[in-house]
This record gives C-alpha cells, sequence and structure tokens, in this order.
C-alpha cells in the first residue's frame, strides 16, 4: 500500500494504476503547512519549496541549497513532459484560461487529500 492504493499488480504487472495524482511531503512534515506539492498528470504544482543541496544546479532560485522555505500563491506549476527539471514555472508570465483549470482541479484535490489527513504526534 502507498497512501492507501493497493500498488502490487502496477509494480509487478505493470497495470495501470488507479491513483491520479501523487502528493509530496517535506522531510519533516507539519500539519499547518501540510503537502508541499501535487502532481496531475503531467503537471506539478508547488505550494511551498526549501533549498536543498541537490537542487543547487538548477536555474530556478526558490531550490537553491541556501534557499529559505518559502509559500507559493499561486503555486508554482509545471509540465513534467516539457519540463521534467522543473526549471520553468508556467505561471511566471501569465496565468491562461487552460492553465487557470489545471491550478484549480490541483489545489481541489490538495484540498480534498488533506481534509482526510490525520497527523499523529512524532514517535
Amino acid at each position: 500500500l502507498l497512501d492507501g492504493y493497493e500498488i502490487s499488480r502496477v509494480v509487478v504487472k505493470g497495470a495501470e494504476s488507479k491513483r491520479k495524482s501523487m502528493f509530496y511531503y517535506p522531510p519533516s512534515p507539519t500539519e499547518s503547512q501540510g503537502v508541499f506539492a501535487v502532481r496531475h498528470g503531467k503537471y506539478k504544482a508547488h505550494f511551498y519549496t526549501q533549498g536543498a543541496f541537490h537542487s543547487e544546479t538548477t536555474p530556478d532560485n526558490d531550490c537553491h541549497i541556501t534557499a529559505k522555505l518559502t509559500h507559493h500563491d499561486p503555486p508554482l506549476l509545471f509540465d513534467l513532459e516539457s519540463d521534467p527539471s522543473e526549471n520553468y514555472n508556467l505561471l511566471a508570465l501569465k496565468v491562461t484560461p487552460d492553465l487557470q483549470k489545471i491550478l484549480d482541479y490541483i489545489i481541489k484535490e490538495k484540498e480534498n487529500f488533506e481534509s482526510k489527513m490525520f497527523f499523529a504526534e512524532s514517535e
């Protein structure tokens, strides 16, 4: 199981996953921040970014090792098929109606997922 989804058929037999969205947490998740990013299909939206050593070579300053935790509203949006390194925010210049529709869907998915998530105390 991964986040409530039975994935053995996907891993063993290469079957199509029932999962349509993937949720990304930081190394130390908190209820106040919740999900840092959501992927749906070829799109990934970042609601928070934070510097990381492995991201030092990216042109995105929000990910360099010295970058502080940053909340993005609207989130950063990337097309992973044409930009797998997540270097070019689709919303940086203009939010088109097509991109707004995708963004609205991802935000709704995030809200729905977080409404069902329970954060337990750290052990």
